[in-house]
C-alpha cells in the first residue's frame, strides 16, 4: 500500500515526478526500518526529491531515523491533499537510545492542504490530533538544520497546526521563509506549535490570514523552549504572533 521505499546505505539520489494515491507513504526515506529493512541499516545522504502529487493522499514523505543519519535531503515541489502529514521526522520507535538525527534538511515549495478522507477520523469541530500537521517532528528525533521555504496553505477543512514539533525532539537550527497560510475553517490555525526545544529559530516573511471566519491563529505556539528567536516581516489577520515562554 506504500509508494517507493529507500532504506539505508543509499547516497546520491535522485527521486522525481511521482503521482497518484497511497494508503501509506507516497515516499519513504528509511535509514532504519524494521523486519526486512534491518538488513540494510545505515545513512540516507545526498538526495533530492523534486515533485510529488496526491489528491487524498497518505503521508508524501516520511524520514526515518534511529541510529543512522539522514543527511543532505532536500524535498521540493510538493502539491496536493494529505491525510496526515506532507512531510513526517521520526525514529518510529526503533532502537530505543539510539540517535535519530535529521541534517541539512530543505523543504520548499510545497502546496498543501488537509484530505477530506482524514476528516471521517478527526470531524472539523473536534480537538485536532498533533498527528495531522502537515510537517511533524516527533519520536526523539534530532534535527540539526532544517529550511521550510516557500510553503503554502490554503485551508478549508481542517485546522490542524501547520508545523508540530513533538515534547522529546531537539531542533539546533529551523528556518522558516516566505510561508503563507490562508485559514478558511471555523476553527484557529498555529502555524507552528513547538513542544520540544529549539535552539535558534528564525521566521523571514511568515503570515496567516483569516477568510470568512473570526478565527483567531497564533504564529508560534510554544510551551517547550525556544532559546533564540530571528523575525522579519511577520503579518497577520487576527493573528497572537508569539506565546508562552519566547
Amino acid at each position: 500500500m506504500d509508494g517507493i521505499h529507500i532504506h539505508g546505505n543509499s547516497r546520491y539520489g535522485h527521486v522525481a515526478d511521482l503521482k497518484g494515491m497511497t494508503h501509506d507513504d507516497m515516499l519513504a526515506l528509511n535509514a532504519d526500518d524494521g523486519i526486512v529493512g534491518e538488513m540494510s541499516r545505515g545513512p540516507i545522504e545526498d538526495i533530492t526529491v523534486d515533485g510529488l502529487f496526491a489528491e487524498d493522499g497518505y503521508t508524501a514523505v516520511r524520514l526515518l531515523s534511529a541510529g543512522s543519519p539522514i543527511r543532505r535531503v532536500s524535498i521540493r515541489n510538493v502539491y496536493g491533499t494529505y491525510r496526515y502529514n506532507v512531510a513526517s521526522f521520526s525514529d518510529y520507535g526503533l532502537h530505543p537510545g539510539e540517535p535519530s538525527i535529521f541534517q541539512d534538511i530543505t523543504l520548499r515549495d510545497i502546496r498543501c492542504a488537509k484530505s477530506r478522507r482524514g476528516l471521517e477520523s478527526n470531524p472539523p469541530a473536534g480537538p485536532v490530533w498533533e498527528g495531522f500537521a502537515p510537517i511533524r517532528m516527533w519520536g526523539r528525533a534530532i534535527v540539526r538544520t532544517m529550511t521550510i521555504e516557500g510553503y503554502s496553505r490554503v485551508e478549508e477543512r481542517q485546522a490542524c497546526d501547520d508545523i508540530h514539533i513533538g515534547s522529546e525532539v531537539t531542533v539546533d537550527g529551523l528556518v522558516l521563509r516566505d510561508c503563507h497560510v490562508v485559514n478558511r475553517t471555523p476553527g484557529p490555525i498555529v502555524f507552528m506549535n513547538n513542544r520540544g526545544a529549539i535552539h535558534c529559530l528564525t521566521l523571514d516573511g511568515v503570515s496567516q490570514r483569516a477568510e470568512g471566519q473570526p478565527a483567531r491563529g497564533v504564529l508560534v505556539q510554544n510551551s517547550g523552549t525556544i532559546d533564540g528567536v530571528r523575525a522579519a516581516g511577520l503579518a497577520g489577520d487576527n493573528l497572537t504572533m508569539l506565546t508562552e515562554g519566547m
